[in-house]
């Protein structure tokens, strides 16, 4: 979560005396200061995040969020990666609906019967409905919203246009692990990124396909790439070392995206995830967008990923 500091300090909050950088707050909490802070600025968002009909939404910013309030596509995090067609689909249960419904408080500012009475709302446009990562950058970065959501790389573009009134935070949670339904979730939850490099068998250039390889696992490399493209690396152990604390910016960020790095949350990919994941962001789409109550958006995705369960 990246934010304004100018802008929440204005509103009366201490980031620094806080702990922000590494201390994740509950959602109930962050709402209200994002709403306030709108209020006391003027800017035109409290927040912007993504929430598109796209694979984004499916992986990663419904992903965080419903598990962050315990809630679990397939039943925990020991289901993400199957076996198909023997796992839980548990879409359609109170975690999982209470998530879209914070959400719709977030940018409908609806109560549902008090439920949400005390959480802040109507502080995030309907445009995320629309949005993904870059178009929901553009608003935090030209100044026109106090919290932003996305992937670390957003830091570098942010930081050039804030400097030192930059922060970023854990994202926030709606359960401590204690209180979490399924195994694995609950708490401050960031969705995982990342990729694969693989040969090709039949390249005829295997021998500088190996030199790329090798270039890559460089610890200088991956370091490169913090300072460049704000990919974090892959070693843990270089979170917390010399080069990666000098590194501008990624470097004055580094506590909080060992925090990130820490709490992960990654996409249950599977043979029938691509079916999966636009089928989860179209219902996650529809609840928040109110075209349905996130109850009945839930019972018709469950019976969608139960359905393509059984097909494979």
């Amino acid at each position: 979560m990246l934010y304004r500091k100018d802008l929440v300090e204005e509103a009366g909050y201490n980031p620094t005396e806080e702990n922000w950088a590494t201390e994740p707050m509950t959602w109930k909490r962050w709402s209200n200061i994002a709403a306030e802070a709108q209020d006391v600025s003027g800017v035109d968002y409290g927040f912007t995040t993504q929430w598109d009909i796209y694979v984004g939404t499916a992986c990663c910013t419904f992903n965080e969020v419903l598990s962050s309030w315990g809630g679990a596509y397939f039943g925990g995090r020991e289901n993400l990666f199957g076996p198909v067609g023997e796992r839980p689909v548990t879409v359609n249960s109170d975690p999982v609906v209470n998530s879209l419904n914070m959400m719709r408080k977030f940018v409908h500012d609806e109560s549902f019967d008090g439920e949400f009475s005390d959480y802040g709302g109507g502080f995030t446009p309907t445009n995320i409905l629309g949005w993904i990562e870059d178009s929901s950058l553009a608003p935090f970065i030209d100044g026109n919203a106090v919290f932003h959501r996305n992937w670390p790389y957003a830091i570098n573009q942010a930081a050039s246009e804030f400097g030192d009134d930059l922060g970023t935070m854990p994202l926030p949670y709606g359960v401590p692990e204690s209180e979490a339904q399924f195994p694995g979730t609950g708490g401050s939850t960031s969705a995982l990124g990342g990729w694969h490099i693989t040969v090709n068998p039949n390249s005829q250039k295997l021998d500088a396909v190996t030199q790329v390889i090798q270039a890559s696992m460089r610890e200088e490399f991956q370091l490169f790439l913090l300072e460049i493209e704000g990919w974090l690396p892959p070693r843990a152990s270089l979170f917390n070392s010399e080069t990666a604390a000098e590194l501008e910016p990624a470097g004055d960020y580094m506590d909080t995206l060992r925090v990130a790095g820490e709490n992960t949350m990654a996409r249950p990919v599977t043979s029938v995830w691509n079916n999966q994941s636009s089928k989860i962001a179209e219902q996650a789409n529809r609840a928040v967008g109110q075209e349905v109550a996130s109850s009945e958006a839930m019972a018709t995705l469950q019976s969608s990923l139960e359905e393509t369960e059984r097909s494979n």
